[in-house]
């Protein structure tokens, strides 16, 4: 990222990436982070990574301008030794959805039209799967590789994206696809040379990208200039306008741009891929907590387990006394939020394994047991306002954490009988050495208490709800595990788990 023009450029890229921010932007960082992984091609001696979306998130905030914003949301190529520029392709100019260009990347050798490549290809978090060559950075194809809202293309002559006016939320809000989530996150996906197919794990899922007319700037909380509630105001407001988040692994071809096949969805992000030279694909259904081996070139799903727990991470392959190995790293909470077990292991799986994962442990919550909910309305508003800014991203929307559970259910939490207990914490940052660090610089003792009193109404609201079903109840008939008779010709399959903690 450039920094302020009166102090000079490191090098003329960043003078060049400076013509095209406008206003004070090295003030609020501008963004552009380099958070995943980069590759090495020996062939071209050339370091290849992406970079992050900026700051804020709204580009009309981050730049009055709305220029290109250079090197945000990109794929650049660097000299290995010096660290030299190169190349670089800008997936998202101007970009304002947290469309990161630093999804996991992939070096093959194709036949492209006739001629041989050597590419790299990256299926980006704005839906679009990029297919560069590596020595030059020419985009060879820009394929949407699930459902896409905000473009309706990339044209293939500027190598820019067809932008639709109404995706940039200026002047009403816009239910944006892919999500913030992305349509493929840090997950890795894999290619397998000998059919020439990339597997991907994909995710769907939509988000309401609302502008927030009472920005800002700060270097304290979310420096976003959206409105981070947006997902509950929208759909209030929106009742019938499409909404979800799945996941499923895909086969794609990345020179006919089309995909080959794919599997069942399952509800919020799928995990990472591994392909094996005996034509498996090994990949996790994330909260579905399957681990799973499908046929590379059909799709057809030839051997599952249940895991126990979400199965997010990449797997691994590797041999040992002549004997080959399937290991995974496995955990998440998903059977019952913070406090849950969460049966985090290693798993490692071998030909004729015979050990089987001990049965899950029943677990009961902690009681929804919150005060009596007398605040008036005004306040809990305001404090749902001041909730959906600073507290949901970690302890979810609408006061509950849902999904992973990785941070505690505050409708549960016994902070809420007092207010002082629960400044303790919120201002005071008694918990910090736990991760919940104080927000005093940015919240005020009556932001809290509107804050406490939102919880407080919503925990009444839930515990006059319907009863949900006992956590760590077995699941349901659909996921118990299944097993299908291993094709004698694949001479990697796994058949039982071999289990290391």
């Amino acid at each position: 990222m450039p920094g302020n023009p009166a102090d000079g450029f490191e090098n003329e890229q960043m003078k060049v990436a400076a013509e095209t921010w406008s206003g004070e932007w090295w003030k609020l960082g501008g963004g552009g982070t380099v958070w995943d992984t980069a590759v090495y091609d020996s062939v071209n001696d050339l370091v290849i990574f992406g970079t992050g979306n900026g700051t804020p998130w709204n580009q009309q905030y981050r730049d009055p301008e709305t220029g290109d914003n250079l090197f945000l949301a990109s794929i650049m190529a660097v000299k290995l030794e010096t660290g030299e520029y190169v190349w670089h392709y800008q997936a998202t100019p101007a970009e304002t959805w947290d469309y990161d260009a630093a999804s996991p990347m992939t070096i093959a050798d194709i036949t492209y039209e006739g001629q041989q490549h050597r590419v790299v290809m990256q299926p980006s978090k704005n839906g679009f799967l990029y297919m560069l060559d590596v020595a030059s950075g020419e985009l060879l194809r820009a394929d949407p590789f699930t459902e896409v809202n905000w473009a309706d293309g990339v044209d293939m002559t500027t190598g820019r994206p067809r932008t639709r006016p109404e995706a940039r939320y200026e002047d009403a809000s816009f239910n944006l696809l892919p999500g913030v989530q992305g349509a493929h996150g840090w997950h890795p996906n894999a290619y397998n040379p000998e059919n020439g197919l990339l597997y991907i794990a994909t995710q769907h899922a939509y988000s309401p990208m609302v502008e927030d007319p009472n920005y800002e700037p700060s270097d304290v909380g979310f420096n976003l200039g959206i409105n981070f509630g947006a997902s509950f105001t929208y759909y209030r407001d929106n009742p019938n306008a499409p909404r979800g988040f799945e996941g499923f692994v895909q086969a794609w071809d990345p020179v006919a741009g089309k995909q080959v096949w794919r599997s069942e969805s399952n509800q919020g992000p799928t995990g990472s891929v591994l392909a094996t030279a005996g034509g498996l694909i090994f990949q996790g259904s994330g909260s579905g907590q399957e681990f799973r081996a499908f046929d590379a070139q059909t799709g057809a799903k030839l051997w599952s387990m249940q895991a126990q727990t979400a199965v997010l991470a990449g797997p691994i392959s590797y041999e040992l006394d002549g004997q080959q190995y399937i290991a995974v790293n496995v955990g998440g909470n998903q059977q019952g939020g913070y406090y849950a077990p969460n049966y985090s292991r290693l798993l490692v799986f071998g030909l004729n394994g015979k050990v089987q994962l001990p049965p899950v442990k029943e677990y009961t919550p902690p009681p929804l047991d919150p005060p009596p909910a007398t605040a008036a309305a005004e306040v809990v508003d305001a404090g749902r306002g001041r909730y959906s800014q600073f507290c949901a991203i970690c302890h979810g929307e609408e006061g509950q954490t849902r999904g992973g559970g990785a941070s505690p259910d505050l409708t549960r939490s016994a902070m809420l009988h007092s207010q002082e207990a629960f400044d303790t914490v919120v201002l005071q940052g008694a918990l910090t050495e736990r991760g919940m660090g104080s927000f005093a610089e940015a919240l005020k003792p009556e932001d809290t208490q509107a804050i406490r009193a939102f919880i407080v109404a919503r925990a009444n609201e839930l515990k006059n709800a319907p009863p949900q079903p006992a956590f760590g109840a077995p699941p349901p008939a659909q996921q118990q595990q299944q097993r299908s008779e291993p094709a004698q010709q694949q001479n990697d399959e796994v058949q039982q788990p071999h289990v290391e903690q």
